[in-house]
C-alpha cells in the first residue's frame, strides 16, 4: 500500500465520522399560530390586558414548548406653557411603559395608553403619537425565523422586525429600550407575509412599526421557525479518529521500512 493510499484511507474515514457528527444538529420547523387562545397568561396586567401569554407551537403535528409574547409601548407629550413675559412655550417629555398583550381571530395585538379605554384598530400594535413594541420570546438562542404572518395590516405597511439575543424580561422597561439599539433588523420590506432571509439564530423577535408617525397598525396572526439544537458528538469519536490516524502511520512506516531479505 501506497502513502497515497494509507492517506486516502485515513481521510475517507475521518469524513464519514465528521458526517455523523454534522448530522448532529438536528432542525425541525415549528409554527405557531396566534389567532387562538393561550396555554397560559400572566396574572399582572397592564391596561386592562395581561402582561403576557404564551402560544404552543407545532412541530410534524406535535404540540410543542410555546411562544411568550409581551409587549412596550413609548409615547411622545406636548405641553403648552407659559414662560417669562407671558410667552406660550411647548414641554416635551417622552413617557416608556409595559404594555397589556391582547390576542383575537386576527391574532396578537398590545394594549397601551393610547387606546384611551378602547383599543384603537382594535388593539393593535400601532404607533399613534409614539411607537409600540410586540416581543416574541422562542425560550432559546437557537430558533432561525422562517415566516411570519399578519392578521391585518394598516394600508402603509410600515413594520420593521429585528431579531435580538441577550435579556429581555416581561415588564423591564428600562432594560428593553437600554437595548434597541442593539437590535438586528431582519425585515421591513412592506410585505404583508413576511420570508425571513437569514441564517442567523435569535432568542427573541421584535415588531413594530417603522418610526414615521404615520399611525400604522397591524396584528400578527402567526410565526414559524426552525429549531437548531446542537447534539453532543459522541465522546468515542475523538478516540477513534486519533486511533485511525495512529495506525496510518503505522502502516505507513511498516511499508517503508528496509527489509532485510537478501536481493
Amino acid at each position: 500500500m501506497t502513502f497515497a493510499d494509507t492517506f486516502k484511507g485515513t481521510i475517507l474515514a475521518a469524513a464519514v465520522a465528521f458526517g455523523f457528527a454534522g448530522a448532529a444538529n438536528a432542525t425541525s420547523i415549528t409554527e405557531f399560530d396566534f389567532t387562538g387562545t393561550p396555554v397560559s397568561q400572566s396574572e399582572g396586567t397592564a391596561f386592562g390586558s395581561p402582561l403576557s401569554a404564551t402560544f404552543s407551537g407545532v412541530t410534524e403535528g406535535v404540540e410543542t414548548s410555546g411562544v411568550t409574547a409581551f409587549g412596550f409601548s413609548e409615547r411622545f407629550y406636548q405641553s403648552s406653557s407659559k414662560g417669562k413675559k407671558g410667552k406660550k412655550g411647548k414641554n416635551e417629555h417622552t413617557a416608556y411603559s409595559a404594555s397589556g398583550v391582547n390576542w383575537n381571530a386576527t391574532g396578537l395585538g398590545l394594549s397601551s395608553d393610547q387606546d384611551n379605554g378602547k383599543w384603537w384598530h382594535g388593539g393593535a400594535v400601532e404607533d399613534q403619537n409614539g411607537r409600540d413594541y410586540l416581543v416574541l420570546e422562542l425560550g432559546s438562542a437557537d430558533w432561525t425565523p422562517v415566516d411570519l404572518s399578519f392578521g391585518y395590516l394598516s394600508g402603509g405597511k410600515n413594520y420593521e422586525i429585528f431579531g435580538f439575543n441577550g435579556d429581555l424580561s416581561v415588564g423591564d422597561v428600562a432594560g428593553f429600550f437600554a437595548s434597541i439599539n442593539t437590535f438586528t433588523r431582519l425585515a421591513g420590506d412592506n410585505a404583508a407575509n413576511v420570508v425571513f432571509d437569514t441564517i442567523e439564530k435569535f432568542q427573541y423577535l421584535v415588531l413594530t412599526t417603522k418610526n414615521d408617525h404615520k399611525k400604522d397598525y397591524f396584528r400578527v396572526s402567526g410565526f414559524s421557525g426552525d429549531l437548531v439544537a446542537a447534539v453532543p458528538v459522541p465522546g468515542a469519536l475523538p478516540l477513534l479518529l486519533t486511533g485511525l490516524g495512529i495506525f496510518g502511520a503505522v502502516r505507513l512506516g511498516r511499508k517503508n521500512k528496509p527489509s532485510d531479505a537478501p536481493a
